[in-house]
This record gives structure tokens, C-alpha cells and sequence, in this order.
């Protein structure tokens, strides 16, 4: 799958503040952006809970160490050997 968003930065935030200004519904906006109403209520849910800076795209896959990896694997077996 595509990590390429449909939508530009200031795009997400002109959808965002249509939906809080009361211009249409999740379902109006989304048509109008080209995008799922599911994916406008995830975008304003980022929005509320990060802010504008939620939005911003990221770069590249997280990295995790190898102690991180070695504790999950190590969590995940002892889990089982109960």
C-alpha cells in the first residue's frame, strides 16, 4: 500500500476547518477532498488530540532498537510458556 497521502498539509487543515466551522458534514467534506468520511474523522481526531503538528507527514518506518525487539520477543514468549 501507498504511504502517500491523498491530501496536501494545508489540504487536511482547510478539510479540518471546514468540519469545525460547520460548512457540511464528514461525508460532504470528504467528497468534496477526494477522501473517506473515516479517514476526515481520523484526520480530526490526530487534530484534537496533537494538533497541527499530528498532520505533518513523517519520514520514513520507526526504528527500534535491538534490546526493544529482544524485550518483545522475550514478553511475547514468556506470555505463552505460562
Amino acid at each position: 500500500m501507498s504511504r502517500k497521502s491523498k491530501l496536501s498539509y494545508e489540504e487536511k487543515i482547510a478539510a479540518i476547518n471546514e468540519y469545525k466551522t460547520r460548512q457540511g458534514s464528514y461525508t460532504n467534506i470528504a467528497i468534496k477532498y477526494g477522501i473517506s468520511d473515516i479517514s476526515l474523522k481520523d484526520m480530526v481526531a490526530v487534530y484534537d488530540s496533537q494538533g497541527a503538528e499530528g498532520l505533518l507527514p513523517k519520514r520514513g518506518n520507526t526504528k527500534y532498537s535491538k534490546e526493544l525487539k529482544l524485550q518483545a520477543v522475550t514478553d511475547y514468549h514468556s506470555a505463552f510458556a505460562a
